[in-house]
C-alpha cells in the first residue's frame, strides 16, 4: 500500500509539473503577442513615438519572460526571438513600416509556435 501511495504521489507531482510548465510557456508568450499587436497597431497608424514607447515595454517584458523561460525552452529559440526584437526596434527607429510589420509577424509566429512545440502531452512522453 505504501508503494501505491508513493507511485500515486509521484504521478500527481508529474501531472502538476506538466500543467505548470505548459501554463508558464503559454501565458508568457501570450503577453508578448498582445504587446506586439499593440505596437503593430500604432505603426499602422503612423504613431511612431508611441510605437517606440510600446516597443520598449515589449523589450522589457521579453527580458523578464526570457529569465523565466530560459530553463524551459531551448536557448537558440530565445536567441532567435531576441534577434527579431532587435530587427523590429531598428525598423521602428528608421520608420520602416512594411519591414517592421513583416518582422513582427514572424516574431508572433515564432511565439505562437513555442507553446505548441514544447507542450507536454502523453504523446510526447510515451
Amino acid at each position: 500500500m505504501n508503494k501505491f501511495k508513493l507511485a500515486l504521489f509521484i504521478l500527481i507531482g508529474i501531472f502538476i509539473a506538466c500543467v505548470s510548465y505548459n501554463y508558464t510557456i503559454a501565458s508568457n508568450t501570450q503577453v508578448l503577442i498582445v504587446q506586439t499587436i499593440s505596437v503593430e497597431q500604432l505603426v499602422q497608424r503612423d504613431d511612431w513615438t508611441n510605437a517606440q514607447l510600446q516597443m520598449k515595454q515589449l523589450e522589457q517584458s521579453f527580458n523578464i519572460n526570457r529569465k523565466r523561460l530560459n530553463a524551459l525552452i531551448d536557448h537558440c529559440e530565445l536567441d532567435t526571438l531576441q534577434v527579431a526584437i532587435a530587427k523590429m526596434s531598428s525598423f521602428l527607429h528608421s520608420q520602416e513600416q512594411s519591414d517592421f510589420l513583416a518582422e513582427s509577424s514572424a516574431f508572433k509566429m515564432q511565439l505562437e509556435h513555442l507553446p505548441k512545440k514544447d507542450h507536454v502531452t502523453w504523446e510526447n512522453i510515451f
